[in-house]
């Protein structure tokens, strides 16, 4: 909100996870709505404002509001005009956008132009149960360990990349390899086995093929070790 002339403020209040609430603060939210007034705290002063209101949640509150978790009288003070956003995994096509938002006002690297075509293939193909803010925080990490000017899919969290490692077979094989690089393909291949060996460095080089020390410069350069 923001302060004009006068007594009253005005401006745009947004609540973000509302069905997190306690009831307890949902009650003086409602009378606070309500009376389009409040007093802050260690003052007796009573301050008007005038507020358009926007709210956001991840959980069913009509539901909640049958279960007695949200106050009735509160959603439908909220429940105005409804927006249903699907999740991220339903509306992939906004992926690339929503990459090219972050890079645009990255504040950790802004030399990063942009995504290679193996990354945004990886990307595109996750599942994202934590919707738009688990992708944020994948270009978060891929950002500050990214060396160049395009992140690539080597510059992805382990963890995602290592999920990527799934059997593949026929023309499946092919179409998972696509637009990879040489070494996006040995990233995987190495953060893959180090992980299904739990650590185990003997048991990733042998796995691999390699010698020790060559697993260890990879694992270096992966910045595993």
């Amino acid at each position: 909100m923001f302060s004009t002339p006068g007594t009253s403020t005005k401006g745009t209040l947004f609540f973000d996870e509302i069905g997190d609430m306690p009831l307890n603060l949902q009650g003086k939210l409602l009378r606070a709505l309500q009376e389009k007034a409040y007093t802050p705290i260690g003052s007796h002063e009573i301050k008007k404002f005038d507020v358009r209101v926007i709210a956001a949640t991840n959980r069913n509150l009509k539901t909640m509001v049958e279960e007695g978790r949200f106050r009735q009288d509160l959603y439908y003070r909220i429940n105005v005009v409804e927006i249903q956003i699907p999740p991220l995994r339903e509306r992939k096509q906004d992926i690339p956008l929503l990459c090219e938002h972050f890079i645009r006002n990255n504040t950790h690297n802004s030399a990063i132009k942009g995504l290679t075509k193996g990354a945004e293939r990886i990307l595109l193909e996750h599942h994202y149960p934590g919707n738009v803010r688990e992708l944020f925080n994948i270009l978060e990490y891929a950002s500050i360990v990214c060396n160049g000017e395009w992140i690539e899919g080597s510059d992805l969290p382990p963890q995602l990349l290592a999920a990527q490692k799934k059997p593949a077979h026929g023309d499946n094989l092919g179409e998972a390899m696509a637009g990879l690089t040489l070494k996006e393909l040995e990233r995987i291949a190495v953060t893959a086995s180090f992980h299904r060996n739990k650590g185990s460095r003997k048991a990733t080089a042998e796995e691999l093929d390699i010698s020790q020390r060559g697993l260890w410069n990879k694992l270096r350069e992966y910045e595993l070790s």
